[in-house]
This record gives C-alpha cells, sequence and structure tokens, in this order.
C-alpha cells in the first residue's frame, strides 16, 4: 500500500511541476513579447529636421513646385546667391495664403486691446502689450498656387513640405485707417 501511494504521489508532483514549468515558460514568452512590444512604442521618434525657405514660384506641376531663392548676403560687397528648388507636396501639407484684415474689424479689435490694459498687483509684473497683426490666414490648396506667387515654405530634408505660405500681392497695413 505504501508503495502505491508514494508512486501516486510521485505522478502528482512530476504533474505539477510539468505545469508549473510550462506556464513559466508561456509567462517568460508573453512578458518578453508584451515587454518588447511596450518598448518600441515608448521609443521616441526623432524630430524631422525642417528649413525654412522663402522665394518666387517659377513653375507648378502635379504635386510639386519649383521657386527661385534669393539668399542675402552676410558679408557687405557679397553678391546675392541664387538658387532654384523643387518642393514636393503630400496630402498632409498646410496652404495659407497671408489676407489683410478688414479694416473695421482690426480697428475693433485695436480697440479692445486697448481697453483691456492689465495693471500691475501684487508686485506680479503686467505682460507685455500684445500688438494684433493687421492679417489672417485663409486656407488654400496647391491648385492655387500660381507662377509669379512669393512664397514662405517650411521643408523637411528632402524637400516635401509640411508648410506653404502664398505672400500677399499687395502690402499690408497700407488702407486707410482713421484712429479716433
Amino acid at each position: 500500500m505504501q508503495r502505491e501511494n508514494l508512486f501516486d504521489l510521485l505522478i502528482v508532483v512530476m504533474t505539477f511541476a510539468m505545469v508549473f514549468t510550462v506556464v513559466f515558460i508561456e509567462y517568460r514568452a508573453g512578458y518578453a513579447a508584451g515587454f518588447n512590444k511596450f518598448s518600441s512604442l515608448t521609443q521616441m521618434q526623432p524630430p524631422v529636421k525642417t528649413t525654412f525657405i522663402t522665394g518666387k514660384i517659377t513653375s507648378t506641376f502635379g504635386a510639386m513646385f519649383t521657386i527661385q531663392t534669393s539668399a542675402q548676403p552676410f558679408a557687405p560687397g557679397s553678391t546675392i546667391q541664387s538658387a532654384t528648388k523643387q518642393i514636393v507636396t503630400d496630402a498632409a501639407t498646410v496652404f495659407e495664403r497671408v489676407v489683410p484684415k478688414d479694416q473695421k474689424t482690426y480697428q475693433s479689435e485695436i480697440a479692445l486691446t486697448k481697453k483691456a490694459k492689465p495693471t500691475p498687483t501684487g508686485g506680479v509684473q503686467a505682460p507685455m502689450e500684445y500688438t494684433i497683426p493687421p492679417i489672417t490666414f485663409e486656407t488654400i490648396s496647391l491648385t492655387e498656387l500660381r507662377s509669379g506667387d512669393n512664397v514662405s515654405v517650411t521643408v523637411t530634408e528632402d524637400n516635401r513640405a509640411t508648410r506653404v505660405i502664398v505672400a500677399p500681392t499687395s502690402s499690408i497695413g497700407s488702407g486707410t485707417a482713421s484712429s479716433s
């Protein structure tokens, strides 16, 4: 009788050890897979290096356009350096046009900022006065770009545009604003 009980006990212990080993192996495999997935999600992507280019559009075709840039010389007496850049756009590119604000709206915004002058209290310095620019941006599309438009483009290292701002054709603020 003792031998049968010992044999039964050995079978139970070996079964328990096998189940424990399988659970431990599966736990380690799942933990490693979960940890690898989590660590790949938390890794920060390096920021995309961008450059700001200004120039005049010389041609547009498809999802690309070409601009003629001119860089001001750093040293007196140097010549202006000019370059042609081909810019590629995609669905994520933001196109905007600078538009002068309506003078009546602009004057009312200026009047509101003059009324709301902050006063320093309790030793806290008042913020500097904010000047509202006389412009606004309207969203446009690639098809609205024309040869001769002056643009400011934010591009990545591979000349992909992230933002294109078209400058106005007339000077801003040249309207007849009256001060009362």
